[in-house]
């Protein structure tokens, strides 16, 4: 079964969704400086009057004191195209830091733009003549990494492209026109693709991976006022619901498959701030059998408690230390079970003990700096008999390697 979870996480950031900067392409052959900002905004148009001087470029930057400094060139590519501009940054040192390589329509509307940074391929983006960005593409170490791909609302553009979004604001400009979804993939991806949702106003929705077989995971973010209410997750027969208070604090989940509840999670928190969890309380839908857990002040589990019918099958206590777990202790009607928990400086676990009855039944030993792969055991797990190891086993990688009977002959 595929895992429900996402290597990218809902929450997308991407800044060219909304419109190119349209500055008109500067004609062939010119070239311009400016002072600029770390993100190659052209902010004052900067000569030899200014204390720089454009022959001695780049090497004049930190003399004449400037942090950032913008090139804008042009050149006329030849044959029925259009323009291509050329921008570079440069930091104080005169190093290059960014590089924007644009290539124009004979209308003057950027078509593609290719983004390098301090040198290297970072990203390739393609546009529509209205200026909404249609595909991005981005690199690592020169190879493609990722692709997204925008979907708009359909607004009478002419072969399905997104017409131009006319400005009804004093001072020009464009309105902002949000997609739809966003296809997100990857080479080697493990054969699935992302799609990202996305309300008409602009606000995320939520993201559905499509695997190559055909499977489906799906999930769905309702927000109100920028604070999330309700999340939906489905994968095949399962769905899971959550939904949230005003503070953001999780009030229920419900557990479907094939569209019946099968489980309901309720939670309690305190009434005053900080508003801590109290308890979590777990229905099972076809037993009735209910799981209670309560939070000590720490915020860490303190009790758990399985209930059948209002009756108390089993209870386990937690003690922690630090936020560690050290001791845990479950009681039954006939039985009695113990462990402790012990760790390093590092606060890796190291060692457990396991008691029955108030015996020692098991010690289990970690090591964790045994390497992957390496010679040496990971864990040791010694059973015990009348205060006695009666065998012994030796894992590496969390599988056994090795067993024996201290006193006898390796079974």
């Amino acid at each position: 079964m595929k895992s429900p979870c996402f290597s990218v996480w809902p929450v997308v950031s991407l800044p060219c969704v909304l419109f190119a900067l349209f500055l008109i392409p500067r004609a062939a052959g010119e070239e311009a400086w400016y002072k600029s900002n770390s993100i190659g905004t052209p902010l004052e148009s900067i000569d030899a009057s200014d204390g720089f001087d454009a022959a001695d470029a780049p090497g004049a930057f930190a003399d004449a004191g400037f942090e950032y400094v913008l090139r804008v060139s042009g050149e006329d590519p030849g044959g029925e195209g259009g323009k291509k501009e050329t921008r570079t940054l440069f930091g104080k040192e005169g190093t290059e830091t960014r590089r924007w390589e644009r290539l124009y329509s004979q209308t003057g509307s950027l078509e593609e733009e290719t983004v390098f940074v301090e040198g290297a391929k970072d990203s390739l983006a393609f546009y529509y003549p209205s200026g909404l960005v249609k595909e991005e593409v981005l690199f690592t170490n020169g190879r493609e990494d990722g692709r997204f791909v925008f979907n708009y609302p359909e607004r009478g553009g002419a072969d399905g492209i997104p017409e131009e979004v006319g400005d009804s604001a004093p001072g020009g400009g464009y309105k902002k026109l949000a997609p739809l979804s966003v296809s997100f993939s990857r080479p080697q991806a493990g054969g699935f693709r992302d799609e990202y949702q996305y309300l008409p106003s602009g606000d995320f929705r939520g993201i559905k991976r499509v695997y190559d077989d055909g499977a489906v995971y799906t999930s769905i973010f309702n927000l109100e006022h920028g604070i999330l209410r309700d999340e939906w997750h489905s994968f095949g027969a399962l769905e899971i619901l959550f939904h949230y208070d005003k503070r953001g604090n999780a009030l229920y989940t419900e557990e479907y498959r094939d569209s019946v509840l099968v489980e309901r999670g309720d939670f309690r928190y305190d009434t005053q701030s900080p508003f801590r969890l109290r308890q979590r309380r777990t229905r099972d839908a076809a037993s009735g059998r209910e799981t209670v857990l309560d939070y000590g002040e720490d915020g860490n589990p303190a009790k758990e408690s399985v209930l059948d019918g209002g009756i108390g099958l089993e209870v386990t206590f937690f003690a922690h230390s630090g936020n560690l777990l050290v001791r845990k202790e479950t009681r039954r009607r006939t039985e009695h079970e113990e462990w402790e928990y012990f760790y390093n400086d590092d606060k890796d676990l190291v060692r457990e003990h396991y008691f029955r009855g108030g015996k020692m039944y098991m010690s289990r030993t970690h090591d964790p700096q045994a390497p992957a792969g390496g010679e040496e055991y990971s864990r040791i797990d010694e059973y015990f008999r009348d205060g006695e190891v009666f065998l012994r086993l030796y894992f590496r990688d969390g599988e056994e390697v090795k067993r024996e009977i201290p006193g006898g002959d390796a079974p």
